[in-house]
C-alpha cells in the first residue's frame, strides 16, 4: 500500500463481514469438542466471583463444586495474603462463561477481537479499495495464522491471546499512525487497554513500546510517531491504573495491600547464582530470605508456590515474612548480580534462548479441556515424558518452517520499501524479543510465552512483503497535464 496515501480507505459492505474470517480460529475447540483450560483460569475466575458474590449475595455454582474423593485438592492461599498477577478485569470478562453456561462465549468473542484485528492490520498493508486484492489478502492472512500456535490461544481461557494482538497492533499504530482512520484508532487502543488490563506483560511491552517512539520521534521529528508514543503510554497507564485499583480496593476490603510474587527471585534460586548468595553472603546480609534459605536445586514454581519447607521459598513462609521477602526482591537481585554478575548474566541468556527457540504446544492437551476444570482441583501434571498431540507436534513443526521463512523473507536492509511499513516489521520483531526477556526473566521459559506471540512474524512479513510486491508492480496513473492532446 503507497505511503503516500493520506488515509487508508474505509471498509465497504461485505468487506466489514472478513471480521468472521476469525470464527476459523476456532479449529482446535471444534476438533477437541471444548475449548482449553489452565489451573491459573479457576484464579482469574475466583476473582470475579467474589466481584459478583459481594454484587448478588451469591457465588456461581461452579464453585461449590466439591472435589471427589481422593482427589487431590488445589493448596490454599495463605491466609491474610492477596497475591497481584491475576487480572480481575480479565477474570470478570472470562466470568461472562459461567454466567453463559459456556466457556465457548468468551472464546468466540476472541475470536472474532481476532479476526478484526488481523483485517484491522491487513488494511495496512493492501489497499481495501482493490477489493479483490484486498480479499485474497485477508483470506491468505488468515490461512497462514491457521497453522501457528494462533487457534490455539484463540480458544484458550487465559489473557495469552490478548498479549499477542497487542504486539502487532501496537507496531503499525506506532509506525502508522497517520494512515489510521479515528474509529480503527479509537477501536485498536481500546484492545491494547484491554491487553494491559489482563496482563502485566502487556503493560510492560507497551510502555517500552512508547519509550522507543519517543526518541523515533525525537530523532527524525515526527508529531505523529509522538502521538502514537503516548497513545501507547496511555493504554500502559490504563495497566497501570487498573492494577493499582485492585490494590486500593483490596486494602479497604481486607486491611491489607496485595503482593507481588517474587518471580525474579525464584528465577535467580532456579538458575543457580541466588541459591549461591544464600550459602555464601548471609552472613554479611540482612535478606529475610536468609532466614529461609532455599539451598538445593528447585523450579522457580516449586520456590514461589511449594507450602512446605527447606524446598518452597515463598507460600511456604509466614505471611509478614512472605511480604518482605517479595517487597526485597529488587534488591535482592541486585547483591546477586554484583556478587555473581558472569554467572548471573549467563542463566539470563540461557533463559532467553530456551524461551525464544521454544515453539511446542505443552498446554492444550486433551486432558486440559475446560470440562474437566473444578474449583478445587488444580489439573492433574501430565508426566514428564507424555507425548504431545500429533496435531500440536505438526503446528510446532509448520510454526518452525513458517518463522524460518519470516526470517529467510525479512526486510533486513534499510532499502527495502515502503519505509514505515518496514518499520512496523522491525518493531514487531523487536516487541517478540522483549515480550521474550520479560518472561523469560521474571517467570520462565515456558513454551507458551513465545507461541502466544510469535505467529506474527510470520504474519507480518507475508503481508510486507505483498505490499512490496504490489507496490513494485504499480503504474501511476498519468496526470492530465501529460495527456497527449
Amino acid at each position: 500500500m503507497s505511503s503516500a496515501k493520506a488515509t487508508i480507505a474505509p471498509l465497504r459492505g461485505r468487506q466489514n463481514l472478513l471480521f468472521l474470517l476469525g470464527l476459523l480460529l476456532l479449529w482446535p475447540a471444534l476438533l477437541h469438542g471444548d475449548v482449553f483450560g489452565f489451573n491459573d483460569t479457576v484464579s482469574y475466575l475466583r476473582g470475579a466471583d467474589t466481584v459478583w458474590a459481594k454484587l448478588t449475595g451469591h457465588s456461581d455454582a461452579f464453585f461449590g463444586n466439591a472435589t471427589p474423593a481422593g482427589a487431590q485438592a488445589a493448596p490454599a492461599a495463605p491466609p491474610g495474603m492477596v497475591l497481584y498477577g491475576r487480572s480481575l478485569y480479565f477474570g470478570l470478562f472470562l466470568y461472562l462463561g459461567l454466567l453463559a453456561k459456556s466457556f465457548w462465549v468468551p472464546v468466540v468473542l476472541q475470536a472474532l477481537a481476532a479476526g478484526a484485528a488481523i483485517v484491522g492490520m491487513v488494511r495496512h498493508f493492501v489497499d481495501p479499495s482493490d477489493e479483490r486484492a484486498f480479499a485474497r489478502t485477508c483470506l491468505a492472512a488468515f490461512a497462514l495464522v491457521a497453522v501457528t500456535p494462533l487457534p490455539f490461544f484463540v480458544c484458550f481461557l487465559m489473557p495469552d491471546l490478548a498479549v499477542g494482538l497487542a504486539i502487532p497492533v501496537a507496531a503499525l499504530l506506532l509506525c502508522r499512525w497517520r494512515f489510521e482512520r479515528a474509529r480503527w484508532r479509537a477501536g485498536l487502543l481500546a484492545l491494547l487497554a484491554f491487553a494491559a488490563l489482563a496482563h502485566s506483560t502487556a503493560v510492560a511491552v507497551l510502555g517500552l513500546l512508547a519509550v522507543g517512539g519517543f526518541a523515533a520521534a525525537w530523532r527524525v521529528r515526527s508529531r505523529p510517531v509522538g502521538v502514537a508514543a503516548t497513545a501507547l503510554m496511555a493504554t500502559a497507564a490504563i495497566g497501570i491504573g487498573g492494577e493499582a485499583l485492585f490494590g486500593l480496593a483490596t486494602r479497604l476490603t481486607t486491611g491489607s495491600s496485595p503482593v507481588r510474587p517474587p518471580f525474579l527471585t525464584a528465577r535467580l534460586i532456579e538458575d543457580g547464582p541466588a541459591r549461591r548468595f544464600l550459602a555464601e553472603h548471609c552472613a554479611d546480609t540482612r535478606f529475610v530470605q536468609c532466614r529461609y534459605p532455599v539451598l538445593q536445586p528447585v523450579s522457580a514454581e516449586v520456590f514461589l508456590w511449594e507450602i512446605t519447607r527447606p524446598r518452597g521459598g515463598f507460600k511456604a513462609l509466614p505471611v509478614a515474612d512472605a511480604i518482605r521477602v517479595s517487597q526485597e526482591q529488587g534488591r535482592f537481585a541486585l547483591a546477586v548480580l554484583r556478587a555473581y554478575p558472569t554467572e548471573t548474566a549467563a542463566g539470563l541468556g540461557r533463559d532467553f534462548l530456551r524461551l525464544a527457540g521454544n515453539l511446542e504446544l505443552h498446554d492444550f492437551r486433551p486432558e486440559y479441556l475446560a470440562g474437566r476444570m473444578r474449583a478445587d482441583q488444580p489439573f492433574e501434571a501430565m508426566p514428564a515424558n507424555t507425548p504431545l498431540p500429533a496435531i500440536d507436534r505438526a503446528i510446532s513443526g509448520l510454526t518452525l518452517v513458517l518463522v524460518l521463512g519470516a526470517l529467510a523473507a525479512f526486510p533486513w536492509r534499510r532499502s527495502s520499501p515502503p519505509a514505515d511499513l518496514r518499520a512496523a516489521v522491525w518493531v514487531v520483531l523487536a516487541a517478540i524479543a522483549l515480550n521474550d526477556v520479560i518472561c523469560a526473566w521474571l517467570s520462565g521459559p515456558f513454551a507458551r510465552y513465545n507461541t502466544r506471540v510469535i505467529w506474527a512474524l510470520p504474519l507480518v512479513v507475508l503481508l510486507f512483503r505483498a505490499a512490496a510486491w504490489r507496490s513494485r508492480g504499480a503504474v501511476p496513473r498519468p496526470r492530465a497535464s501529460d495527456t497527449p492532446p
